[in-house]
């Protein structure tokens, strides 16, 4: 693979696209049936990387959705899109779980413990008796409170020095290694 390949996107050339959940049912779909049917090492292996792919993309997307927020909280198709993920995040868990616990009982799952060592099984142990379609509703409500939390957070209004920030501007002037960088602060006289 060339070092083009491998480079990291500058951020303003990461475009924003609301993930398929339909789509990434699919995937989990497909990957449970692999799981449960495989007779191979590979086979099984393969479908965790295909997993783990689609759920990259989901949390890629979603870590993607709260920074365009954060930088403009009055755009509104962001806040939309905040909103599909309070309960898109909840039906991942879910889905999660269900990929999670195929793996503790499928037939490979000795041999993947042997390549991938035990964490993925202790996780996977976790996700099993945390997890269930009971608290589904909870969990959107508790992403909902989050991210309400967070936008209350990035509408305060901070002087500091002859500017105003948000907590999220404020934070790498308030964190410098730099002692005047962070007494600026306390002069607010304007």
């Amino acid at each position: 693979m060339d070092n083009d390949a491998m480079k990291m996107p500058e951020f303003r050339d990461i475009k924003y696209e609301r993930p398929d959940m339909e789509a990434f049912k699919v995937t989990v779909r497909n990957v449970r049936l692999k799981l449960m049917t495989s007779t191979d090492v590979d086979t099984a292996s393969e479908a965790l990387f295909e997993y783990e792919a689609a759920l990259s993309k989901i949390n890629t997307a979603y870590a993607l959705c709260n920074i365009l927020h954060d930088l403009d909280t009055s755009d509104e198709f962001y806040n939309k899109e905040l909103e599909f993920f309070d309960e898109a995040c909840a039906n991942v868990s879910e889905m999660q779980s269900a990929v999670l616990s195929m793996l503790l009982t499928c037939p490979m799952a000795d041999s993947l413990r042997e390549k991938f060592g035990p964490m993925i099984f202790r996780k996977a142990l976790n996700c099993k008796e945390t997890v269930s379609p009971e608290i589904i509703d909870e969990l959107i409500k508790e992403s909902s409170l989050e991210n309400e939390y967070s936008y209350l957070q990035s509408e305060a209004e901070i002087p500091f020095g002859k500017e105003t920030l948000n907590l999220s501007l404020l934070a790498p002037h308030t964190e410098s290694t730099d002692r005047e960088e962070r007494r600026k602060g306390i002069d607010c006289s304007r």
